[in-house]
């Protein structure tokens, strides 16, 4: 069975970048609770971080740089258009 826009099956598409739409309510009540932030970490920093950990004999690991930043600052970052990502806020009990 091949839809409206070529992709062969019934829940068509099939990759994740190109179902962006149907994640993004999930992600925004993911935000509303506080399970999940957004980041603006450079992958320039990110990698930094990673070698650091690396010389050290470390495993390296998100230092949760952008976890304390406000809601309201990420969420005006992201209307102007800043690229970030979003990263899960698990339970300090997981930490």
């Amino acid at each position: 069975m091949v839809n409206s826009e070529g992709y062969i099956g019934p829940h068509a598409p099939y990759r994740q970048t190109e179902r962006g739409d149907s994640y993004k309510p999930y992600l925004e009540k993911l935000l509303a609770d506080n399970k999940a932030y957004w980041c603006f970490c450079s992958v320039e920093t990110l990698e930094e971080e990673r070698k650091k950990a690396e010389s050290e004999e470390k495993t390296p690991r998100y230092a949760g740089t952008c976890r304390a930043k406000m809601a309201a600052e990420a969420a005006s970052r992201v209307s102007q258009g800043e690229k970030g990502i979003i990263r899960f806020n698990p339970p300090k009990t997981f930490m």
